[in-house]
């Protein structure tokens, strides 16, 4: 069922409505909120003040001004960077990250999967050190696979600034790591 249905049912009162939102975009908001945050109860925090928000705002929500996803998303990014402005974060460990995903099948071998796992710590030590604004463009961008516009609704800036902050992250990750090395980062996101 397209989310503009749900939308619709919940807005029209029909509890199931919002058990299914919740059920489709939990996982999703947690994930967001954890790689801005770096912290699994900040997460879980942020997940559910998210579903909190949504339950009172979802009145504002118009689906002529971007998705349903897109505009959850910023609700979660934002009561996210709230959080991390009051207080300050450690690194993120890639180990943590990766929980809940699976190795490629195509790294079947274990001195593969090593490698692979010990080049994804070094990208994502390397994604911790940029600037939060540029830090999260990069995590919405190639961890969760959103196009720049919608990233710009997001984010609430013009696209041509999602534009910039993915460049100079890249600038900074290639001087960091390497232009080889950068470039094999990027394909590997």
């Amino acid at each position: 069922m397209p989310d503009a249905d749900l939308v619709a049912r919940f807005r029209a009162g029909e509890a199931d409505a919002l058990s299914a939102l919740f059920t489709l975009y939990k996982d999703k908001v947690f994930r967001l909120a954890y790689l801005v945050t770096r912290s699994h109860q900040d997460a879980q925090d942020v997940t559910q003040e998210t579903f909190i928000r949504l339950i009172k705002a979802v009145g504002s929500f118009d689906e002529r001004k971007g998705s349903f996803e897109t505009w959850l998303y910023a609700i979660a990014v934002n009561l996210a960077r709230d959080g991390l402005r009051r207080q300050k974060r450690s690194l993120l460990s890639w180990d943590l990250l990766e929980e809940d995903r699976h190795i490629s099948k195509q790294a079947v071998y274990p001195e593969r999967i090593s490698l692979t796992t010990e080049w994804q710590q070094t990208i994502w030590e390397a994604v911790n050190t940029l600037e939060e604004k540029q830090r999260i463009a990069v995590v919405l961008r190639y961890y969760l696979d959103l196009p720049c516009e919608e990233i710009a609704h997001v984010l609430s800036c013009p696209e041509g600034t999602v534009h910039s902050r993915l460049y100079y992250a890249r600038l900074a990750l290639e001087k960091r790591l390497g232009d080889e090395k950068t470039s094999l980062a990027w394909a590997l996101a």
